[in-house]
């Protein structure tokens, strides 16, 4: 280890029991302070940095209906992700300034919770934990402020499971997204409640023509690290397009260097990626059996669903309520995928169908205004406009 990397990490270990000791006295000091504070409405903490799909999807989409009714709220943020991204890739020193950083503004930021009623964490208070055993921000929140909601919306415990399971302690509910959630979290705590995922789809381009192009565009859109997925379907694709051809539409960062397929990459832009799902003819879903992916709530499968896009998916990580036949096509099996396909390719009847009743279940389930009054329900709050 280099000399400034050593050094570095010197000044994070004095920080960090520095920090400790903080948290120390803000459990003996600030829950006498917080029986003198009359407090009203809800604090987020979102776990991940500014400008993510994850405080957006929980936190912000909601703020507006808050402020219609009149319901006090305050979010506390951490760092725009890009930034810190950024600073974390500069070596070791660098990292360890971040991991301060983002510790002390955490360590301040729990005095916000003696100012309102109502506390609302998304998964952690830290996305830098440095400590997978020991929530002890939330340990030291919870000594001033019971009226802590956990939130969930994927398997993050596959990572963290001990921290995960030790944060509950201290919430007195837990949100989840969907059933297998639901499942893992009531094993460790007695009031787990429902949070749907929400959609804004006045966003979205409903598909109204359900004639295939040629070559057919088969949909796919993720993350760099989720390409893995598509590499188990290559082969089902490749036989498809001996048959019909096709080519397979990549919205994300990064596109699979497939040669058995043509390849059309996007990058993601909010001033395209409505069009491309729009102008489609089948989005895909594809997934390994494990518990990450039985705990997600996949945004690619609500993105097809909302753009009235047919699709074909595993059988987990589905939006709840989704039906094989009647909302999507569920493939598991390399049989199964090319059942689904040849299906879909030959029926334009099965794909409008799938469409439209793919949109009006995200319409029905996870519109923002549904979930807003899922999220009033997890502290209780009545709306004040009636």
């Amino acid at each position: 280890m280099r000399m400034i990397d050593k050094l570095a990490y010197l000044c994070f270990l004095i920080a960090k029991y520095i920090g400790y000791f903080i948290l120390f006295l803000f459990r003996l000091i600030l829950p006498v302070a917080s029986l003198f504070i009359k407090r009203k409405g809800v604090v987020f903490y979102p776990y991940a940095f500014i400008g993510t799909d994850g405080e957006y999807r929980r936190i912000n989409q909601f703020l507006p209906y808050l402020e219609k009714d009149n319901i006090p709220f305050h979010v506390c943020t951490v760092m725009d992700h890009k930034k810190a991204h950024a600073q974390y890739e500069q070596g070791m020193p660098q990292r360890y300034l971040l991991l301060i950083y983002v510790f002390y503004r955490r360590i301040f930021q729990l005095t916000y919770a003696l100012r309102y009623e109502h506390v609302f964490i998304q998964r952690g208070m830290w996305p830098v934990y440095f400590d997978l055993e020991n929530p002890v921000l939330e340990k030291t929140l919870y000594a001033f402020n019971k009226n802590i909601v956990l939130d969930f919306w994927d398997s993050v415990f596959v990572k963290q499971e001990k921290l995960t399971v030790q944060s509950l302690k201290y919430a007195k509910a837990v949100s989840v997204s969907n059933e297998f959630l639901m499942e893992f979290f009531t094993a460790h705590h007695s009031n787990v409640l429902p949070f749907n995922v929400s959609i804004d789809l006045s966003t979205y381009r409903a598909k109204t023509d359900y004639q295939l192009h040629s070559p057919i565009r088969i949909v796919w859109t993720g993350q760099p690290h989720n390409l893995v997925n598509l590499s188990y379907i290559e082969a089902i694709l490749a036989k498809v397009h001996q048959v019909h051809p096709l080519v397979l539409v990549v919205i994300g960062k990064a596109a699979p260097a497939f040669t058995s397929i043509p390849v059309e990459h996007h990058e993601w832009k909010k001033n395209t990626f409505y069009e491309l799902l729009e102008t489609a003819d089948i989005g895909i879903y594809p997934e390994r059996n494990t518990v990450h992916a039985k705990g997600k709530s996949a945004m690619k499968v609500m993105d097809y669903l909302s753009a009235g896009l047919p699709m074909i998916g595993v059988p987990y990580g589905l939006a709840e309520g989704a039906v094989n036949g009647e909302h999507l096509l569920v493939a598991e099996k390399d049989e199964d995928w090319q059942e689904a396909f040849n299906t879909l390719v030959n029926d334009i009847t099965l794909r409008e169908k799938l469409g439209r009743t793919g949109r009006k279940l995200i319409l029905d389930n996870y519109s923002i205004d549904e979930n807003y009054k899922q999220l009033l329900a997890l502290f209780s709050i009545k709306k004040l406009n009636g």
